[in-house]
C-alpha cells in the first residue's frame, strides 16, 4: 500500500500535533519516535515528488531514511553516533554520503537558530528547578 504525498504530508503534521499536545500533558510520551516518523514522512513525501520531476529512477525509501536521520540530528544535535547507527541498520555504504550531508546540514541550520538541543532545554526547564550541566569546557 503506497501513500500519496497529500497522505504523508498530512500524517507529519498529525504526528507534530499530535507530539506538541502530548508534550504538555502528564502522560510519558516521548519525542524520538515521533520525530523519526516525521522525517520519515517528510523525507518519503519529497522523495515522491523528486521522482515526479525528474526522468531518473528515483527511490522514495531512500529519501525517508535521509528525512528520518535529517530530522533527528535536527533536535537531538547527534552527530556520528547517529550516521553510525543508521549505515549499520540499512548495511549500506552508498547512503554514506546522503546521511552526513542530511546530519550537516540539519545540525547546522539548527545550532544557528538554537545552540541547545532539546534534551539540554528539558534539564535546564525541568519543573524540580535547574539542573547544572557538566560542560566540556576547561578553566584556564
Amino acid at each position: 500500500a503506497e501513500l500519496r504525498t497529500a497522505q504523508l504530508i498530512l500524517a507529519a503534521f498529525l504526528i507534530c500535533s499530535l507530539t506538541l499536545l502530548t508534550q504538555g500533558t502528564a502522560v510519558p510520551a516521548g519525542l524520538f519516535i515521533p520525530n523519526i516518523l516525521m522525517g520519515a514522512c517528510l523525507g518519503r513525501a519529497t522523495g515522491q515528488i523528486v521522482s515526479g520531476l525528474v526522468d531518473v529512477p528515483v527511490h522514495a525509501g531512500v529519501y525517508s531514511i535521509i528525512g528520518a536521520v535529517g530530522m533527528l540530528a535536527g533536535y537531538s544535535r547527534m552527530t556520528v553516533s547517529l550516521a553510525m547507527i543508521t549505515l549499520e541498520i540499512t548495511q549500506s555504504m552508498k547512503l554514506l554520503l546522503p546521511v552526513t550531508m542530511a546530519i550537516l546540514v540539519s545540525k547546522g541550520i539548527a545550532d544557528f537558530l538554537k545552540p541547545e538541543s532539546v534534551y539540554d532545554l528539558g534539564v535546564v526547564h525541568h519543573p524540580l528547578g535547574r539542573i547544572t550541566l557538566l560542560r566540556a569546557e576547561l578553566d584556564e
